[in-house]
């Protein structure tokens, strides 16, 4: 019944144009018994109102298609007159009609030629805004008769207290055609006032239509035009008249055309021409009803590394020209929501979240599928996401802000492309094309039994296996032959035989470059046919020679073009006699294009060829009269004659490498550092901050996993040895992220650059994850910068877009005065910029550079770090130095000249030492000196500083028994260490420790003390390690390198457990301290100090009581 309903709506409009079948009475009758309820919908087409016209009479219908044709054609004085009489009616005085109607999209050359519709070079498109005002306007102005319109139209508003939006149009329509852009700004002022005093809506609003169509060109006109629009945009979008689809869509457009125009003339370089695309090419989804209807013309405009879509006709696609097999990866910034939607495709199908964010949008060219629900839902986004789609292996992933949102099989479809509904003005940047590409030299057009590249033109059904068109296997067909390849079969409606009902399936990328398609079809005359087609045009394969037919809109035609029409053009057949057609045979047809040429060859025979339109539209299709033939096809192949090779990154065009240059510039990062973290962690490379580090981390055999509890912002941190100087690129690899954090907590993992300067700057790059109560966790990518500024740390958080990926590369790299915050998702080998702005040009610091996972709150943060490579101008650091043994430390203490031992066990007075503090107790005992701390909610401590200077290197080791050593209060810890402090500008102090935690862990731990600009201290603990007992703290320097060195039990070997280069300024007398520290009240730490060995190059001050 729909194919039948289709041809009678053609065939009824035929009536009004008094082209009368013999039959049309029976349709007539058909029409008013059986299809009424379709013809009566808010959204009528021109054949639906002239046939109601026909039945129900004609009073005060326009018919503004007819119009423009009857008027085209005459001289302008006859024109002028029947234009005038259908806006300024003679009959009526005072009426003023304005009526609308939209010109068919991409209409073929007749209906083109018939109602005069231009285009820009390329060929008619149609889709275009026509009104008999307009017409009118235009011929008065070049017949130099604007004045005497302007009087008539303001006679018909005398007598009448207000204009109205009729009256007001029209003058602003010839406002604007006599050039007084001043006085059309003050009309169009009034007629959007009382536009937006209405209530009640009509489905299109002529008036106001013709005023915004007509100014929105004009400059001077835009910011009055604009209110306008968008005052039409929000009425329509939200007001309650029955809808109209096509005006829906149109006013989408307008507006979307205003945005771009006013974009561009708000940047401060003007309006700038396109940049052309050689690679990619637009295409629409075109049917009978999208271009029947008059929808408006898809248009995208481009700049360099962008494109963005701004008018629509239906879905609108860019394709890359390039087709794709193997396994590759297509990456973009996409703009988001608010209208402005727009998903990358590939293999045939597009996908990209829906505007509440749980469900992935997920379509193919012919058709929209089911959204597949997404849950969690994405974090939200602002204005832009970044999406990907990877296919690997058959299976084609698409992710959104490294979020996997779809996975599907990749079918035999290589194209790829950017894809935007018809509601959407979206705009995609810096798209690039990589992997392990394979460009095939052909493609099989029926690779997919579903055809998903396949949309019909009429309301015919494709891919299954009761569809108009489908894709059968050959052992079904007659007549039967050995082999089963596959058949599309085009399906014969024999009950509707006779109704010429058209049926035209086309393939969805256009034949852009040289090519060929070539395929098999089997005939058999009356019964078996098919013939090829170019768009709109179809190549008849009749006996006698090839002729032309044009495609009709079917039931959408508003212009009475013939379903039969046929064109014949001899000049264009090639060869003698009739067509070498074999029936009841399988026959081969190639199609052939060469630059805007276009040759059939049948059977291996050249049987016509012709020239075609520049820029003409080149969709490949099949066509058949489904009433009178079935269509078999097989062997579908295109061969074309595109690049076999995808450029590198930096030579696509949609592809913006502006940052890839901004870090070449400048001068080459020479020096290196890489460290593959499945080799663990070396301390001599590494420090490690971190409270309990060791029980949190896995070595696995492609990295190191870390698990870090929650707490107060608790963290494990990994500190190369370097110092960078000049430019630097710092980046860290990892995968398997998860973050599970309580409300208002958050989990992350981030690269932290400290530069020495005198705001202490830290430039940091997260990936994060926090809760919330009153939603889904957020997973976000943050650019971070901490600073010093009058003894307060300034936290800046400049970006945090959204970002989901649990595998990935972040990265901080400076060039000059400037720092980059940079991602990139998983595998990816393109970074995202998330953030830059200028910093200071000093070093890092010492223990400057930092890999750290880390927790806030209840919960854990979860990571496998994977690699960690530096780049920089100049880098140094104990990292880039070969590590002492201990072997090699104990040699250069016995080589050392001085020695001085403090024996505590012995007789040893204490005035030989300066005592540390007044609320500690000292108590000999056979073993040793007793030290007994007992702690306060303050920080104090007790201990011994022998009265002697050092110079040079140094050995210093405290032999100690810990008696007593309770966990310490919250957030506090409780310590025995051996401190010794350099005597120079920022008053150095290195420390090993041995300490216990609140919850009663106990560790060794290194610590350096510096002065800050602003006279504080600063204390960076550089390493610890769990160790349940000590025997000995040992500090060891080597030239300006300080070696910390524990020994957990006696007669246990001593660990290395860290380095720094502390500087080589002398040790002052009483600087070299053993201390005691309990943190809290009510506790109590106990040591015993049995000897105190120091050798050194230079010792000066009492001696102890064993001196060499």
């Amino acid at each position: 019944m729909l194919k039948l309903a289709q041809f009678s709506r053609i065939r009824f409009c035929r009536v009004v144009h008094d082209r009368t079948p013999a039959w049309s009475g029976r349709l007539t009758l058909l029409l008013l018994a059986g299809f009424a309820p379709r013809i009566f919908a808010a959204d009528v087409d021109r054949g639906d109102a002239l046939a109601r016209s026909a039945i129900f009479g004609r009073a005060n219908l326009a018919d503004v298609l007819g119009v423009r044709e009857r008027s085209v054609g005459l001289p302008p004085q006859e024109r002028y007159q029947l234009l005038r009489q259908q806006v300024l009616p003679a009959e009526d005085g005072d009426a003023i009609r304005i009526e609308i109607d939209f010109t068919p999209a991409y209409p073929p050359p007749p209906v083109a030629g018939r109602l005069a519709l231009g285009g820009n070079g390329t060929g008619a498109r149609g889709g275009d805004l026509i009104s008999p005002a307009m017409d009118l306007v235009a011929t008065a102005r070049k017949l130099g008769r604007l004045d005497e319109l302007q009087r008539e139209i303001e006679r018909r508003g005398e007598g009448h207290p207000e204009s109205t939006l009729e009256q007001l149009s029209l003058l602003t329509l010839v406002a604007i055609g006599a050039g007084d852009f001043a006085r059309a700004n003050v009309l169009i002022g009034d007629i959007y006032r009382l536009a937006s005093a209405r209530s009640q809506f009509p489905s299109e609003r002529p008036a106001e239509a013709v005023v915004a169509w007509t100014a929105v060109r004009h400059p001077q006109l835009r910011d009055v035009t604009r209110d306008l629009v968008y005052l039409l945009f929000e009425q329509t979008r939200l007001g309650n008249a029955p809808r109209s689809e096509r005006w829906h869509r149109h006013v989408h457009s307008l507006k979307n055309s205003l945005d771009s125009r006013v974009e561009k003339a708000n940047r401060d370089d003007g309006e700038d021409a396109p940049v052309p695309l050689r690679r990619w090419i637009p295409v629409t989804r075109q049917t009978a009803e999208t271009c029947g209807r008059g929808y408006p013309i898809a248009g995208w405009v481009t700049a360099d590394g962008a494109a963005r879509h701004v008018t629509s006709h239906a879905h609108d696609y860019l394709y890359y020209s390039i087709p794709l097999n193997g396994d590759f990866d297509v990456e973009a910034d996409l703009t988001t929501f608010d209208h402005r939607d727009i998903h990358l495709a590939a293999g045939g199908i597009y996908a990209g979240p829906g505007y509440d964010r749980k469900a992935c949008l997920v379509g193919s060219f012919r058709k929209d599928f089911r959204p597949v629900p997404i849950d969690p839902p994405l974090t939200r986004v602002f204005t832009w996401l970044r999406a990907r789609i990877s296919v690997r292996d058959g299976v084609r992933t698409s992710c959104i802000n490294g979020r996997k949102v779809y996975e599907a099989p990749h079918g035999g479809d290589p194209w790829v492309g950017v894809h935007s509904a018809w509601y959407a003005s979206g705009t995609v940047r810096n798209l690039r094309v990589t992997g392990d590409v394979t460009v095939p030299d052909e493609i099989d057009l029926m690779a997919d039994t579903k055809l998903p590249g396949w949309l019909p033109w009429f309301d015919e059904t494709v891919g299954e296996a009761d569809s108009d068109w489908q894709l059968t296997p050959a052992a079904a067909l007659e007549p039967r032959e050995e082999g089963l390849l596959p058949v599309l079969v085009g399906r014969r409606r024999s009950e509707l035989s006779g109704t010429l009902l058209e049926s035209h399936l086309r393939y969805h990328r256009p034949v852009a470059e040289d090519g060929v398609i070539s395929y098999e079809f089997f005939y058999r005359p009356g019964e078996c046919d098919v013939h090829p087609a170019l768009k709109r045009m179809v190549f008849l394969l009749d006996p006698a020679g090839v002729m032309i037919h044009w495609t009709t809109a079917g039931r959408f035609d508003r212009t009475g073009l013939d379903p039969q029409n046929v064109t014949d053009n001899p000049e264009n057949r090639r060869g003698e006699g009739p067509l070498p057609l074999h029936a009841d045979a399988w026959n081969r047809m190639e199609v052939e294009l060469l630059g805007d040429r276009v040759r059939l060859l049948l059977n291996d025979t050249l049987v016509y060829e012709r020239e075609l339109a520049p820029g003409s539209d080149r969709t490949f299709g099949l066509f058949h009269y489904a009433d009178q033939s079935e269509a078999l096809v097989r062997r579908l192949v295109w061969r074309g004659d595109w690049p076999r090779a995808v450029p590198e990154p930096h030579e696509q065009e949609l592809a913006d490498d502006s940052l890839e240059r901004e870090l070449a510039a400048g001068p080459t990062l020479t020096a290196t550092f890489s460290h593959d973290f499945a080799q663990g962690i070396p301390q001599g490379l590494f420090h490690i901050f971190g409270g309990a580090w060791e029980d949190h981390v896995e070595l696995l055999p492609d990295g190191l996993r870390i698990t870090q509890p929650g707490g107060n912002y608790a963290q494990v941190a990994f500190v190369p040895q370097l110092i960078l100087t000049g430019n630097f690129d710092v980046e860290v690899e990892f995968e398997d992220l998860q973050t599970s954090v309580s409300t208002g907590g958050e989990g992350n993992v981030h690269v932290l650059v400290e530069l020495d300067d005198d705001l202490f700057s830290q430039c940091r790059i997260y990936r994060k994850g926090y809760g919330f109560s009153d939603r889904v966790d957020e997973q976000l990518m943050q650019a971070a910068i901490f600073q010093d500024r009058g003894g307060e740390t300034h936290f800046d958080f400049p970006k945090s877009p959204p970002g989901e990926s649990t595998s990935g590369r972040m990265r901080l790299s400076r060039r000059g005065r400037k720092i980059f915050f940079l991602f990139a998702d998983e595998d990816s080998p393109h970074y995202q910029l998330i953030h830059s702005q200028e910093i200071s040009e000093a070093d890092t610091r010492e223990a400057g550079v930092r890999v750290v996972v880390e927790t806030h709150k209840k919960g854990e943060s979860i990571v496998t770090w994977k690699r960690l490579d530096i780049r920089a101008e100049s880098m140094s650091g104990l990292a880039t130095e070969p590590m002492a043994t201990l072997d090699e430390l104990d040699r250069q203490r016995d080589e050392l000249e001085q020695e001085v031992q403090f024996d505590f066990a012995r007789d040893l007075p204490l005035s030989q030492f300066q005592v540390w503090g007044t609320l500690g107790t000292f108590r000999r005992d056979r073993q040793g000196l007793r030290v007994e701390m007992p702690g306060f909610d303050r920080w104090t401590a007790t201990g011994l500083a022998p009265q002697l200077s050092l110079d040079g290197d140094f050995d210093l080791t405290l032999e100690l028994d810990v008696l007593k050593l309770e966990a310490a209060a919250a957030n506090q810890e409780s310590t025995v260490y051996l401190q010794a402090e350099l005597n120079d500008e920022r008053g150095t102090a290195v420390e090993t420790k041995y300490s216990i935690s609140s919850s009663g862990r106990r560790e060794v731990e290194v610590q350096l003390r510096r002065r800050k600009p602003d006279g504080e201290f600063r204390f960076d603990e550089l390493s610890r390690t769990q160790s349940d007992t000590i025997h000995e703290l040992r500090l060891a320097r080597r030239d300006d390198i300080v070696y910390f060195i524990f020994r957990d039990k006696p007669g246990n070997h001593p660990i290395v457990l860290s380095r720094v280069r502390a500087g080589d300024g002398p040790v002052l007398e009483t600087f070299v301290r053993a201390l005691v520290h309990t943190g809290g009240a009510d506790r109590t730490t106990v040591a015993r100090f049995r000897k105190l060995h120091i050798r050194a190059d230079k010792l000066a001050g009492v001696k102890g009581n064993r001196t060499p």
